[in-house]
């Protein structure tokens, strides 16, 4: 079995990566004969159907339960290795996302409701948590106060952590005579941030390359919207 190691990049970037480091693989490493796919994403049956189909290799599929497309799992033979995370008490939780979200503040220039969930999916402070149960933490807490959504003067909606509630303020305090937990993927790569807001980058990973939107202010503006549909708060 051979390890593929990513680069973490925005979810196009990396989808890309990973296709090109298969078919070099294939190509260059015929005595491989199992594929470990750490992938969710339905848009790789092509290439799982390929790999098994054509090349005659063994494909198993890795990822949290609930978050792996079914038809992925299919194409694979049913081959599939679920990833398994200790329960975190709902207390710890809280208090992991308000020092998350206070470093993603200090080290971003402003961040956004799409931007938090998608970032505490990649935490090691948040292991297996699904991008619906992202969003519906992010929601929680903008219900109970502990984030604040702001519109600012240009229009967009953006998120603040409430620091005048005591309960945060306690928490900060805490984690600034302790050290900090591990960054995740986002938080710590500087490049995804940019891409997030880049008129260029690409939303989601199409064989037909799908533009994505006319400029950074129309991206923020497609993320507001989306998230108005969904938590109208």
């Amino acid at each position: 079995m051979s390890s593929l190691q990513v680069g973490e990049r925005s979810r196009s970037g990396s989808d890309l990566e990973m296709q090109v480091d298969i078919f070099e693989t294939l190509l260059d490493r015929p005595h491989v004969e199992t594929f470990l796919l750490m992938t969710g994403d339905r848009r790789f049956i092509r290439m799982v159907t390929m790999i098994r189909n054509r090349y005659g290799k063994n494909v198993t599929i890795g990822g949290v339960r609930g978050s792996v497309s079914n038809d992925l799992i299919e194409a694979a033979a049913g081959n599939f290795d679920p990833l398994e995370f200790e329960p975190v008490a709902a207390e710890q939780k809280r208090d992991s996302f308000v020092r998350f979200v206070d470093r993603l503040e200090r080290s971003k220039p402003f961040i956004t409701f799409k931007y938090v969930a998608a970032a505490m999916t990649t935490s090691i402070e948040f292991p297996g948590m699904a991008e619906e149960e992202a969003r519906d933490f992010v929601a929680q807490a903008i219900e109970e106060g502990v984030l604040r959504k702001e519109q600012r003067s240009d229009g967009y909606r953006v998120l603040i952590l409430n620091r005048e509630r005591t309960d945060v303020c306690d928490m900060l305090e805490v984690e600034s005579n302790g050290h900090p937990e591990g960054l995740s993927d986002y938080e710590d790569d500087d490049d995804y941030f940019e891409d997030e807001f880049d008129s260029e980058s690409s939303v989601s990973v199409n064989v037909e390359n799908d533009p994505g939107p006319d400029s950074p202010e129309d991206h923020i503006k497609d993320q507001d919207q989306e998230q108005r549909d969904t938590y109208p708060y």
